[in-house]
Parts: structure tokens; sequence; C-alpha cells
């Protein structure tokens, strides 16, 4: 009986170990398409000043976010300066985690940390994904 047991949670804890390692594998796929997409952008001639509107799908709903973008100096290409969140329905307690963990990550390093630092990998994904969007529409296209 003990045999079958330590049979049955040994198959459990495999199955779940193949399915968490599909996961991460396809997150940080999207995590570096995420950074090269920046990455490309600031090598094409960086983004226009301005303060612009992005949107995501977050786990609960629309996310919105208000992205600055600022030059330093003038010869300098604008870059992402201030982000607010302008609305959003995630639940409280996972999406302080992410605000403050991916924002002040992508305000200081440019890159947001994986999804599974936050433990809210939608609101995460959709907080990336309104400030994606807003950078499209400050992106130069020269």
């Amino acid at each position: 009986m003990k045999n079958l047991l330590v049979i049955i949670i040994v198959m459990v804890l495999s199955g779940m170990l193949a399915i968490s390692g599909k996961f991460f594998k396809e997150n940080s796929g999207k995590e570096k398409e995420y950074i090269e997409s920046r990455e490309s952008k600031f090598s094409q001639g960086g983004f226009s000043e301005g303060a612009y509107i992005g949107t995501g799908e977050g786990f609960a709903g629309k996310i919105k976010v208000k992205v600055t973008f600022s030059r330093a100096v003038s010869t300098c290409p604008a870059t992402m300066t201030e982000i607010s969140v302008i609305q959003h329905s995630e639940i409280e307690q996972y999406w302080l985690n992410v605000k403050e963990n991916i924002l002040s990550d992508i305000l200081k390093n440019g890159t947001g940390r994986p999804d599974a630092q936050t433990g809210a990998t939608e609101s995460a994904r959709g907080l990336r994904e309104a400030i994606k969007d807003a950078e499209k529409q400050s992106h130069r296209r020269d």
C-alpha cells in the first residue's frame, strides 16, 4: 500500500514538473521577445517625446497606463521616464507585487522581471503589454 502511494506521489510530482517546465519555457520566450522588441526600437531611433496611453489585457480585465518619454539632453533620443497606472481591475494583493517589481525595473533597467517572480503571470503580462502599446505609439518612424 505504501509503495503504491509513493508511486502515485512520484507520478503526480513528475507531471507537475513537466507542466511547470513547459510553462516557464513559454514565458521565458515571451520575456525575451519583449526585451528584444524594446532594444530594437531604441536602436532604431528611440521614442518621440510626450505622454502616451497604452492598454493591455490582465488577469481581471484591461490595464491602462500612461508612459512618458523625455530627453535628458536634446541630442539624445527620448527614453521612458515615467509610468503611471491609470486603470486596472486586478486583484490588489497580487497587483501591488507586480506594480512594485515590474514598474521600477522597467524604468531602471529597461526590462521587466520574469512573470514567475511576481506570482501574478497574467497581470504582469498585461502590464508589459500596456507599456509596449504606449511604446508603439511613441516610436519614431523617421
